[in-house]
C-alpha cells in the first residue's frame, strides 16, 4: 500500500468508529461511546503520524499523549496533554 493508501484507511475506519461511538452516545451508552470516542481520535492520529514520518506503520501504542507528540507538528497545550491523558 502506498502511504495515501494507508492515511485514507485510518482516516476511513476512524469515520465508521465516529459514527458507533455518536450512536451509543444517543443511546446514552456513555462507556461504550467513549470507547469508540478514544479509537476515533488515535486512528486520526496514527493517520497524521504516517502523513509526517517515512514509515507507513505508526507505533503500536494507544497513549495519545505519547503518539502526537512522535509524529505530528502538533503542539499541545498543558490543557490538551491533561484532557488525553485523565485517568
Amino acid at each position: 500500500m502506498t502511504k495515501e493508501e494507508h492515511i485514507t484507511h485510518w482516516l476511513k475506519t476512524s469515520e465508521d468508529d465516529e459514527l458507533i461511538m455518536r450512536l451509543l452516545f444517543k443511546d446514552g451508552q456513555y462507556t461504550h461511546s467513549l470507547f469508540f470516542g478514544h479509537l476515533y481520535l488515535e486512528k486520526v492520529c496514527k493517520a497524521l503520524w504516517i502523513k509526517n514520518n517515512n514509515g507507513n506503520t505508526p507505533p503500536f501504542i494507544h497513549n495519545l499523549v505519547k503518539l502526537l507528540p512522535q509524529g505530528t507538528d502538533i503542539g499541545l497545550s498543558e490543557s490538551d496533554i491533561s484532557f488525553l491523558d485523565a485517568k
